[in-house]
């Protein structure tokens, strides 16, 4: 049977929840004893690209490291396929049906308390460096953070040295950073050093932001696919992507070791969503809910946390807020959709739970929600009026459609009871804004 979902308050009354918690705890008063966070987003990062996660390749030996001086969550998911309602979620605690971030032109619900504004009200120092379009500051992730900064994705150098020049001195204060890395997402561009996985076969295909959209188009109208070398070309320039980011956090563990913050800092990595190389016939993201979009690695290192442990609980994005709560020594409010995770390293008894996933292409078309759960996932394409259910035990990589099916008829039913929607604060791009998502490929 499906497990029962629990009561979700209004975005409200979880604000309410909140200050009161800031209030009992001594909200605004900087309190050195708290440890500091960092929370580390590595767009497009599928986990089984990791070799923490099981990689045949040498792709991320210092993200490896991290894992193996923290705790490591083996299935960990997000509820969304692309940036901005993956984000949302991390930093809300809540799907993206609840936050409204959900197409291009919508930002996070304005009452909804987010996780960069409860620590600054707690008396964090915070800081914020984003790296790509639908992380700026019009979306809604600049709320909480004393210094925010936003830098395309293809200046690595200078994202990464702001990065460096925005850890904090020791002013006596927790602080509080998030950093977001692009290097994974297309276009695919690792830069010399690390884009050592290309084979001798002849680059068969072009990966700038505009022939890697246009091919993907073309692909859903079933007018264009690709062959064993072409995929392959496109991985092996991902991985090196992935390669060149892992160097970035080694930079950045090497210079908090210098600055002896290691020991008082919870860190905390992960991705928005992964990437599809053809499993489900397509390229990319954002369009499907399958695993190869869905997966994303959780690793969080810190005081507090297990070292060397491995969790196989079921984990996601939204559980990242109440996570961080915890860790500071904040009760965690009700009516989040997220559950603390030091309950999972604390009895790792695999509980039943359900995740509300959801998708579109960033104009709100092409819709599709569903559920998952550690043994099933229910996919529902609300325009083609097609519904997917698979059996992910016997099943894992989702080719065999078992709808319909008396589990998925349970899911449906739930996911029936979750269809109230909100939308977010509406924003309009700016046609600089609209040429940096053209120059990604995310518009023609």
């Amino acid at each position: 049977m499906v497990a029962r979902q629990r009561f979700r308050a209004p975005a409200a009354l979880v604000a309410v929840a909140l200050l009161a918690s800031m209030v009992f705890l001594g909200a605004g008063c900087a309190d050195p004893e708290r440890p500091n966070v960092i929370l580390i987003s590595i767009d497009t990062l599928r986990a089984d690209h990791l070799g923490c996660y099981g990689y045949h390749r040498e792709s991320s030996p210092n993200i490896d490291r991290l894992a193996a001086e923290g705790t490591l969550f083996e299935n960990a998911f997000s509820p969304t396929a692309w940036t901005l309602p993956g984000h949302a979620s991390m930093f809300s605690g809540l799907t993206p049906q609840r936050h409204g971030a959900t197409r291009s032109e919508t930002a996070i619900r304005s009452d909804v308390p987010l996780l960069a504004e409860i620590l600054r009200d707690l008396g964090y120092e915070t800081a914020a460096v984003v790296n790509a379009p639908f992380m700026q500051a019009k979306f809604g992730f600049d709320r909480g953070f004393g210094a925010f900064t936003y830098i395309p994705k293809l200046e690595v150098d200078r994202h990464q040295q702001t990065v460096l020049d925005t850890l904090p001195g020791d002013d006596g204060r927790p602080f509080f950073l998030f950093l977001h890395y692009m290097s994974v997402h297309d276009p695919y561009a690792p830069e010399d050093p690390y884009n050592r996985f290309v084979g001798t076969y002849e680059q068969p295909i072009g990966v700038d932001g505009q022939r890697l959209l246009k091919l993907w188009r073309a692909m859903d109208r079933l007018e264009a696919s690709l062959n064993v070398d072409e995929v392959r070309f496109l991985d092996d320039l991902y991985t090196g992507g992935v390669l060149s980011v892992d160097a970035r956090i080694g930079e950045l563990m090497e210079s908090l070791e210098q600055l002896d913050l290691v020991e008082n800092t919870v860190i905390l990595l992960t991705s928005d969503h992964g990437e599809e190389f053809m499993e489900h016939g397509s390229i990319v993201h954002t369009k499907t809910l399958y695993d190869e979009v869905l997966s994303v690695p959780l690793i969080v290192r810190g005081p507090g946390v297990p070292a060397g442990a491995r969790v196989r609980s079921m984990a996601a994005l939204i559980d990242i807020m109440p996570t961080v709560l915890g860790l500071v020594g904040l009760d965690i409010p009700h009516g989040l959709d997220g559950v603390d995770l030091a309950d999972y390293w604390r009895d790792d008894s695999v509980p039943h739970r359900l995740l509300e996933i959801e998708t579109s292409w960033i104009d709100g078309t092409r819709a599709k929600r569903g559920i998952r759960t550690p043994t099933h996932k229910l996919i529902v394409d609300l325009e083609a009026g097609t519904t997917e259910f698979y059996d992910l035990v016997e099943d894992p990589g989702e080719t065999r459609n078992l709808y319909p099916h008396p589990v998925a008829a349970e899911l449906e039913q739930v996911l029936q009871s979750l269809e109230a929607r909100t939308v977010g604060d509406e924003i309009e791009l700016t046609p600089e804004d609209i040429e940096q998502l053209r120059t990604l490929g995310y518009i023609q």
